[in-house]
């Protein structure tokens, strides 16, 4: 089961709707950024203020990004279908808004924590690994409510409901770890040397980021994919 859900997670790297989803994120998570920069640079007198609210508007932007990318792509990881759900993250907003703001406090607070671990807590892939699973869970746990309503989603096997186990074993933990450090680092080095070698060519002016930046994020949310595979194959196995 180890390695099936190895190469289970490997294998949504093949769908063009991860890309597509990893650019909805990118700017889910940019949009605010930008915004703060624009009035910091019109309103130089307020830098104090506006920096101080970026600072906790930031964090949500990020965690709701990895929330609506993970909702969109469960099916796909999870393995229950072969199509992205976008409309996914609406449904949770619009049916359980409580519990999708609970969820984005709960993310929050998680990755405050996890940044007082000593070297771990540090690393930006790892804080990527955490709220990824912590949304993969409430994913799992959101459509096997969904489908024990009667609710249909993309496929979901029609499998009694089972308790689900989602804390993975240490040794597999650990795996998900040295995956994430490895491929956050090899997507950094991967990323400088071709943004180097298309803007000598083309000198693009800093379009190659945004060409690059994309697929080097989904690099990194490679374990978050394993881990989602692990928690699918609990369902369909």
């Amino acid at each position: 089961m180890f390695f099936n859900t190895v190469f289970a997670g490997l294998k949504v790297l093949t769908y063009w709707e991860t890309y597509l989803a990893s650019l909805e994120f990118l700017a889910i998570s940019m949009i605010p950024l930008f915004i703060s920069g624009l009035f910091m640079s019109k309103f130089k007198k307020a830098e104090g203020p506006i920096g101080c609210l970026s600072l906790l508007i930031l964090p949500l932007a990020l965690s709701g990004a990895v929330i609506v990318m993970i909702l969109s792509l469960s099916p796909i990881i999870f393995g229950f279908g072969e199509e992205a759900f976008w409309r996914f993250p609406l449904i949770i907003i619009s049916m359980f808004p409580w519990s999708f703001f609970k969820l984005l406090f709960i993310m929050i607070v998680s990755c405050f924590l996890f940044a007082t671990i000593p070297i771990v807590g540090k690393m930006p892939s790892m804080h990527f690994i955490l709220i990824g699973c912590i949304s993969l869970a409430y994913a799992l746990e959101t459509t096997l409510r969904f489908h024990s309503l009667g609710v249909i989603i993309n496929n979901v096997p029609d499998v009694v409901q089972k308790d689900i186990i989602y804390f993975p074993g240490f040794l597999f933990s650990a795996f998900l770890l040295i995956i994430g450090g490895l491929f956050s680092w090899l997507g950094m080095i991967a990323s400088s040397v071709v943004v180097a070698w298309i803007e000598e060519r083309w000198n693009t002016g800093g379009v190659a980021d945004l060409v690059i930046t994309p697929i080097v994020a989904i690099f990194g949310f490679i374990p978050v994919f394993m881990y989602g595979a692990w928690l699918g194959a609990q369902v369909t196995g």
